[in-house]
């Protein structure tokens, strides 16, 4: 039976522990990251708040908008009928106003003729 003979590798295992741990002592600490401030954190909720009051102002600015475009719309139609009820009214007053001075006219003519 033949014997198998393996190299001797250097213990590699070793050597590179001790590189890494020379290298680690020559490295700054890690930074933990710090966990955020509750002044921080309140500031940032009163931020976005601001942002949510604003965008819940133009929200309703709009729909007012929509609401008194509307309103506008009515007064309009609403002056409109108007305007030819008393074009209406204008016409009988002129139309009553002739009868009254024809019918004073006949009456002042045949006034005249009975008393000649």
């Amino acid at each position: 039976m033949a014997m198998r003979l393996e190299p001797k590798l250097p213990d590699i295992h070793h050597q590179l522990e001790a590189v890494a741990n020379d290298i680690n002592s020559k490295l700054p600490a890690p930074k933990i990251p710090r966990e955020q401030s509750q002044f921080v954190t309140v500031g940032n909720q009163a931020a976005d708040g601001m942002v949510q009051a604003a965008e819940n102002a133009l929200t309703e600015g709009q729909n007012l908008v929509e609401k008194v475009k509307a309103t506008a719309d009515e007064i309009k139609e609403k002056l409109s009928q108007c305007e030819q009820e008393i074009a209406a009214y204008i016409e009988k007053t002129q139309a009553l106003g002739k009868d009254i001075l024809d019918a004073s006219k006949t009456f002042l003519d045949g006034r005249k003729k009975r008393t000649e």
